[in-house]
């Protein structure tokens, strides 16, 4: 149960570096935060993650059960690996 607060604790630290006007870099890493927080507050509260979203496609499969905060967290991860790449392009 360390890690979560350890994680936090890191992703602060690395918003306070970002410059006010890297939008999609302060947006992604909220994001994760957010995700991450609402889903260790479960953890807390619960002992579990509630993941109550849930998608079957024709009988035949069935999506992994996910929640908002685990949405969350994969768009931010997404959003911001898609700026690196961007900004990575930028400077070769």
């Amino acid at each position: 149960m360390a890690m979560p607060p350890i994680a936090l604790a890191i992703i602060i630290a690395i918003l306070r570096t970002v410059k006010d006007d890297d939008w999609r870099q302060i947006v992604s890493l909220s994001l994760i935060f957010g995700g991450a927080i609402g889903n260790y507050i479960d953890r807390i509260r619960f002992r579990y993650v509630i993941d109550f979203l849930d998608f079957h496609l024709k009988n035949t499969y069935s999506w992994p059960a996910f929640n908002v905060a685990d949405s969350a967290i994969v768009v931010g991860v997404g959003i911001l690996l898609l700026t690196l790449a961007r900004e990575g392009k930028k400077k070769v």
